[in-house]
C-alpha cells in the first residue's frame, strides 16, 4: 500500500469506512478521511485490516488540506456500491 491509496476498512468499529493512506511504516499505515481523522492526527491501522480500492494523486495538492481529502473521498464514495463485498 502506497501513500495516496484509497482503502476501505475491513475490521473494527470503522468497518466499511473509506480512508486515504497518508503515511506508512513496517506493519501499520496512517489513514486520513479529512473529517474524523484529520491530517494532523491520522489513524494508525494494521495493513491486513484494509483493502485497497483506488488511488489519489496527492501531489496535485500543494499544500494538502483535509478539505482536499474529503472532496476526493466523496467522489469515490459515490462510485462504491452499497453491496461492497468484504473478502479478505
Amino acid at each position: 500500500m502506497n501513500i495516496g491509496a484509497v482503502v476501505v476498512s475491513l475490521c473494527g468499529h470503522d468497518k466499511g469506512k473509506l480512508y486515504v493512506v497518508t503515511g506508512k511504516d513496517r506493519e501499520k499505515v496512517l489513514l486520513c478521511d479529512g473529517k474524523c481523522k484529520k491530517l494532523s492526527h491520522p489513524k494508525r491501522k494494521n495493513r491486513k485490516h484494509l483493502k485497497e480500492i483506488g488511488k489519489i494523486d496527492l501531489s496535485t495538492y500543494n499544500p494538502l488540506y483535509d478539505a482536499h481529502i474529503r472532496k476526493e473521498l466523496k467522489g469515490i464514495q459515490k462510485c462504491v456500491d452499497d453491496t461492497f463485498v468484504y473478502n479478505y
